[in-house]
């Protein structure tokens, strides 16, 4: 750390060092900023020219089109008013004047004379628009409202653009006829005007270098030229300018814009040279300050090598140092805690020891050959399979690896092991390492088992307590019964009838008889506990078929029916089994309702892996909820004796069967519909059964 220490040098002054950063950014800043401002500049003024161009060529155009459509109008007013001066003309007259209306005014595609009654009778030219001749004009609501309005002001209308019987988009043009001295109204002079043709005309030769969109009141498209381009669109967008027309009754919007090459020809590339050219200026000159400073901050860095490399040295040789301490640290650590470190080549199944872990398994050190089988078969049998399981799992999830298992020591002695470790993969994700450590849990097992024996121990100490207190209750009862008839035998109180002696032994009978059944049932529930269990495969649905051949006089008693439907196969002791079953139909037979016929329904579900719920459903009496946790503890009645017959024991002799069997019961119950026992037993592995039976 003194070597270390003295190896330190001064470092540039902070302000100097933030100073060389920041000064190539500025310059490169300053210099663009300026082009930018520049370039921006002449942009503002090429695109201020484009703007007044199209300002000035939209004037143009909204001039010419009302011009031209005035000029139509006009001429279609003066045949209404020579008609009107010099009286009803004659159709050739009238065919000549508008034949040379026609010739003069191009885009009308016709001219009409339309009678009061709204019917066009004369139209020239007549060829290709006599179908204007075979009906009323008032058929269109459009077309009817114009005519009315112009014959009730006596002023020319026009009419609002509209599909045209022959295709195309047009307008109608109306210029009511009154003779000048009567007064009457002797119909129209009316035009159409096809409006795609008719501003094709007039725009011709007009403002070429521009684009324009007639539009009608609605926003339909009259008009359309030179639009068809995406480059069109945004040109629209961006340098669009729009002008009202109104006239004679219409609105319309005439919007022209340049077109792309008019664009593209306005805008020269100085504004960008400009900027291009001082951006390179930038750069060349934040390139040159960049330099300078660089070459100011290399030479001083390179005073500064040979101390870092001194630096790096004595680090190095520190951890070096502290290395070798945290190694012989380890060493000590699992050589005192009797620890043992393992690797697991996973590509070659190749497994190497450390020193501690021979002992662990009773070998001198070296005596491992570092197969992964020759480790497997050091494993119980028992747990074998399982352990290998581990690993794969480990492997597989990248997870940590987690176990107990008992190995066999040369001498025949078992002793048991944990051991934990984890998975290592290369840069490609796969999985090429198992590292752990393992060590001796055999008289951590030991105690473990003592303290869980020591705590079922108690509760079963505590549950005998509980059960001699109540059975020495409910047996003295039958008992005090045989004692005070035995008494009331032996010394009959005067006036006693000869009959009562009989009366007398009956009820000694009764109470020794409720006595022998107390005491077998008392049997069940303690050889529940005790008895050894033969575990098999027991096939529910020949058990059930049993059980309910027993019961069967019992159930035709009450009318009952049992039904059984579809049962698996469970691993179980099949007299406990049946012992349990018995007492659950029985009880609900036995706890049916009043005036209805008892019905049971027995079925199974898988509800796990290896697990299996038999549900025993009746249309009994039913439990109310708060007696639902207590029906199990033994003695525990809900009913009279002269009521419903029982011990009180039943019951509680179901649950502890279940719980030998490593299952659960529960209960499903409404006061007065019924109730449904829930048992979960283990699987076996036979497929489920398909046999039905019922019982009546």
């Amino acid at each position: 750390m003194h070597e270390l220490k003295n190896a330190r040098v001064s470092k540039l002054p902070r302000g100097s060092r933030q100073a060389g950063l920041w000064l190539p950014f500025l310059a490169v800043i300053l210099v663009t900023s300026l082009a930018l401002t520049l370039s921006q500049i002449l942009s503002q003024r090429e695109e201020s020219q484009i703007v007044l161009m199209t300002q000035t060529s939209a004037l143009h155009i909204h001039r010419q089109i009302e011009s031209e459509l005035e000029s139509r109008m006009l001429a279609i007013e003066r045949i209404s008013e020579r008609w009107a001066a010099n009286g009803d003309p004659a159709k050739n007259t009238w065919d000549a004047e508008a034949k040379l209306y026609v010739r003069h005014y191009p885009g009308i595609q016709a001219v009409l004379w339309i009678d009061p009654s709204f019917h066009a009778r004369w139209a020239e030219p007549y060829e290709h628009n006599q179908y204007l001749l075979e009906g009323s004009l008032d058929q269109s609501p459009g077309l009817k409202k114009a005519l009315e309005t112009s014959r009730d002001r006596n002023r020319s209308v026009l009419t609002e653009t509209m599909d045209l019987p022959r295709g195309g988009k047009g307008f109608y043009v109306y210029s009511p006829i009154y003779l000048a001295r009567l007064k009457e109204f002797h119909g129209y002079t009316g035009g159409i005007f096809r409006t795609e043709k008719l501003f094709k005309l007039i725009l011709a030769n007009m403002a070429t270098d521009f684009s324009v969109r007639i539009l009608d009141e609605k926003s339909r498209d009259l008009f359309v030229r030179d639009t068809g381009s995406p480059a069109a669109s945004r040109e629209d967008l961006r340098w669009g300018q729009t002008l009202p027309l109104e006239m004679r009754g219409i609105h319309w919007n005439i919007r022209v814009w340049p077109t792309h090459s008019t664009v593209q020809r306005s805008l020269s590339m100085l504004p960008v040279f400009v900027l291009c050219g001082g951006m390179l200026l930038a750069a060349l000159f934040g390139g040159i300050v960049y330099l300078l400073e660089l070459t100011r901050v290399r030479a001083f860095r390179i005073g500064r090598i040979n101390v870092t490399l001194k630096q790096q040295m004595i680090r190095r040789r520190a951890a070096q140092a502290a290395l070798r301490e945290t190694s012989e640290r380890l060493h000590l650590a699992l050589k005192s805690s009797g620890m043992g470190t393992w690797r697991l080549d996973l590509q070659k199944d190749i497994m190497s020891w450390d020193d501690y872990m021979h002992p662990l398994f009773g070998l001198v050190s070296g005596a491992f050959q570092g197969g992964y089988e020759d480790f497997l078969e050091k494993i119980h049998p028992e747990d074998r399979d399982e352990a290998r399981r581990k690993i794969t799992d480990a492997v597989e999830a990248s997870s940590d690896y987690d176990t107990r298992y008992r190995i066999l020591l040369p001498d025949g002695s078992e002793r048991h092991l944990a051991s934990r470790g984890r998975v290592h993969h290369n840069e490609d994700g796969q999985a090429v390492t198992l590292t752990g450590v393992s060590w001796d849990i055999t008289e951590q097992d030991k105690a473990e088992e003592m303290v869980r024996y020591a705590e079922i121990l108690k509760r079963s100490n505590e549950e005998l307590e509980r059960f001699a207190y109540v059975a020495s209750h409910d047996l003295k009862s039958p008992l005090n019964n045989i004692v005070r008839y035995t008494e009331l035998l032996m010394n009959p109180p005067p006036g006693t009838p000869e009959t009562a002696g009989a009366l007398f032994l009956e009820r000694m009978h009764k109470a020794a008889v409720r006595m022998a059944a107390l005491i077998d049932r008392l049997l069940d529930y303690s050889r529940a506990e005790t008895e050894a269990q033969k575990l098999e495969s027991v096939e529910l649905g020949e058990l059930f078929a049993e059980i309910t051949a027993d019961l069967e006089s019992h159930i035709q008693k009450y009318h009952g029916a049992v039904e059984v439907g579809p049962l698996h196969f469970v691993t179980g002791d099949k007299i406990q089994l049946r012992q349990l079953f018995q007492n659950l139909i029985d009880n609900a037979i036995k706890f049916h309702a009043p005036g209805r016929p008892p019905k049971v329904m027995i079925t199974s579900v898988k509800t796990g892996p290896a697990a299996v719920q038999i549900r025993i459903q009746d249309n009994g009496i039913g439990i109310a909820a708060k007696h639902q946790k207590q029906i199990f503890k033994p003695f525990h009645r809900l009913h009279r004796q002269d009521e419903y017959e029982g011990s009180g024991i039943g019951l509680a002799t179901c649950q502890r069967i279940i719980q030998r069997h490593g299952g659960s019961i529960e209960i499903e119950s409404c006061l007065g519909e019924g109730t449904t026992f829930l048992v979960t037993l283990p699987e076996s592995q036979h497929e489920p059964s398909l046999k039905h039976s019922s019982a009546a």
